[in-house]
Order: C-alpha cells, then structure tokens, then sequence
C-alpha cells in the first residue's frame, strides 16, 4: 500500500477475505499489518485445481479495496530460475523508461505460468522506479516491467531491481546517466 506522495503505508491494517471459489483455496490470515515497505503478507495455499472459474480474494483496508484472481494449477512447478532481459546492466538516460522482460523457469526446463514474480529497487532510494512491483508471469513464462531512470546515479552508487519469487532471484544492475 502506498500514501498519495508514493511513500509505503505503514501499520495500515489490511482485511482480506475469499470472494469466489472458497472450495478452491485457502487464505491466512484474515487480517495483517502493512510494515515499513507498506506490504502485508497473506498465504493462499491451493486447495484444488480451478476449472473454468477463478476464485477470488478481496483485500480492503478502510475504504480502499481491491480484487485478486487466483488460478489454482494441477501441477506445481518446481521453480528453477529466473533471467531477465536486458540480462547483468541496465543504462538508462534520466527520465527515460525501458521495458526489462523476466522469464521464469520450472527445473524441468518448462516455462514456470501464472509464477509471481516481485520487483523491487535497491540502494538509491528516489533515482530509480519500477512497475509494476509484482506481476504474474504469462503462458510463455515471462512478466513484463517497466524501469525508469528518474536521477543521474553516481559511481558510488550501487542500484539494482531484485526480481524474485521465493528464494529464487535476478539482480539487475542499474545506471541512469
């Protein structure tokens, strides 16, 4: 959650509750607090494979809400890694945007489908955006982001976005000029 000047919503107590599709999933805890990063964390475990219906969640939050949909998979894949393209280094020009593609693995070699993938900025708060913060991954296994250069960086400085689900990560290097 985020405050209208972007800053994280901190100790914002969030509810969430299952829509739709109560018999496919199960979501815990009911309620939780968002930390400094504005994030609170639920577990959706998948109960049973989803047919043609999604089930749904509902997070609110005073009176902000939003939905999620949730697929439930009949296999789960064993998620093997994740590379983003462009691959080790960034350049970016100040206020320009470039597109970063993530394409997520199973171990068996197979595109890992509807994998969320996190994506967040690290060192050199306010030079560097990214977008969004967390996406699924598509059929092909891929997510898109888009990163902006909003600051020249320095030599010294140090930025990356950190792309990851679970213990699996990419780290690209960012330098905005």
């Amino acid at each position: 959650m985020k405050c209208k000047g972007e800053s994280p919503a901190v100790g914002v107590k969030l509810e969430a509750h299952v829509k739709k599709g109560m018999k496919y999933i199960t979501l815990t805890p009911k309620s939780a607090e968002t930390d400094e990063n504005g994030k609170a964390i639920f577990t959706v475990s998948g109960d049973k494979k989803t047919d043609t219906e999604l089930a749904e969640i509902k997070f609110k939050a005073d009176k902000l809400h939003t939905t999620l949909e949730v697929k439930v998979q009949a296999e789960a894949c064993d998620l093997g890694n994740l590379v983003t393209n462009p691959e080790k280094k960034l350049n970016l020009k100040e206020g320009e945007s470039s597109e970063v593609t993530v394409k997520a693995k199973c171990k068996n070699g197979s595109p890992a489908v509807d994998v969320k993938i996190d994506a967040i900025v690290q060192g050199g708060s306010g030079k560097v955006e990214v977008s969004p913060t967390g996406k699924l991954t598509d059929e092909s296994g891929k997510a898109q982001f888009t990163v902006k250069g909003i600051k020249k960086t320095a030599k010294k400085d140090k930025i990356s976005v950190k792309f990851s689900s679970g213990d699996i990560k990419s780290i690209l290097d960012i330098n905005v000029q």
